[in-house]
């Protein structure tokens, strides 16, 4: 649904891949290609799809636990230089919420859509 007064669309859009971080780089740079703010929410997370952490860890806080979520926020990064290897991403099936905001919120949404939809990026 588009508001055309905030240049806001938002959509649900359902993985068909688990959402790797390679993914998560190639849709970060999508996004920064353009001026628009760009959103994406599963359950109660809400990130900005231009951050690759965020992208990346989307998801992973619910199977991580308290200690990794308070030093994500702080900016630590130990907890996740010992994890990384064990990074599994949105697993395919996970449900999210693209909200687009900006001047080119429907090129955005439509380029980022795309990119979740692609089968080569090694959603794995």
């Amino acid at each position: 649904m588009q508001d055309q007064l905030s240049n806001q669309i938002e959509c649900d859009f359902k993985l068909k891949w688990r959402l790797s971080v390679r993914a998560s780089a190639h849709i970060c740079k999508t996004a920064k290609e353009f001026n628009s703010s760009i959103e994406l929410t599963h359950g109660n997370e809400t990130i900005d799809a231009k951050s690759v952490i965020d992208l990346a860890s989307l998801g992973q806080f619910e199977l991580l636990g308290p200690e990794f979520q308070k030093a994500h926020k702080a900016g630590d990064t130990s907890l996740m230089d010992t994890i990384g290897r064990s990074w599994t991403g949105l697993k395919a099936g996970s449900q999210i919420r693209i909200v687009v905001r900006g001047v080119d919120a429907a090129n955005a949404l439509a380029a980022i859509v795309t990119d979740l939809s692609r089968s080569d990026l090694d959603y794995g």
